[in-house]
């Protein structure tokens, strides 16, 4: 699987999780402490699984995997993070706005604390993505006041982290979020704050084309 992984296989590769989970499953129900195997597959399957559209399956995939997670004596905060985020996104695409919404603010609450205890622009730029998030389900309910509460917030983070940034990601990440910014101006007949938040996008793709290649 990740052979396929990295050769771009998405289809082979999420055969081959889906083998192995049915492998992990049996060998549970024999007695076998499969969690953290568990727990692995159903985690790629739901990374996977988003990207193919198989939204459905992410949700489940997800479910398990917070399940599992939950069950752990450790645990793993940014993982539990990340896994709500997965599962909220691929209910916002569903259209299940009151899931997504459910979803994406336990994982702001997550990396709050998180940054409140630990700090580091990793959970910096998780909070800033769980909050465009929810600023994308707002938009999907029409509530535009609470939208552009969210995205506002998604860009004040990605503000603190881009000036530090190492790399374009936190860069790229913002200029997303002057998006959904532009949409909520546009959307309260603000058109010409929204034209200055798209114009924000476009100088900074611009920049990350010139630095790192046409990915952007």
């Amino acid at each position: 699987a990740r052979v396929y992984r990295i050769d771009k296989q998405a289809e082979a590769c999420q055969g081959d999780w889906a083998s192995a989970l049915n492998l992990l499953l049996g060998l549970r129900s024999q007695g076998s402490e499969v969690t953290s195997l568990l727990l692995t597959v159903h985690r790629q399957k739901a990374t996977l699984g988003l990207q193919l559209g198989r939204y459905g399956d992410v949700v489940e995939d997800a479910d398990q995997a917070l399940k599992l997670l939950k069950a752990t004596l450790t645990g793993d905060p940014e993982l539990e993070a990340q896994l709500y985020s997965l599962r909220g996104e691929s209910s916002r695409r569903l259209l299940h706005s009151d899931k997504a919404r459910a979803d994406f603010e336990a994982a702001v609450s997550i990396y709050t604390d998180l940054l409140k205890n630990k700090g580091g622009s990793t959970y910096l730029l998780g909070l800033a993505q769980a909050y465009g998030d929810l600023a994308r389900v707002s938009l999907t309910t029409g509530h535009l006041d609470r939208a552009q509460d969210e995205v506002n917030r998604s860009v004040e983070a990605l503000e603190v982290a881009a000036k530090d940034a190492q790399s374009g990601e936190s860069r790229a990440l913002l200029a997303q979020a002057y998006s959904p910014r532009a949409e909520v101006l546009e959307r309260q007949r603000q058109h010409q704050s929204a034209k200055q938040e798209l114009v924000k996008t476009l100088s900074i793709y611009s920049k990350l084309v010139e630095a790192e290649g046409q990915t952007h």
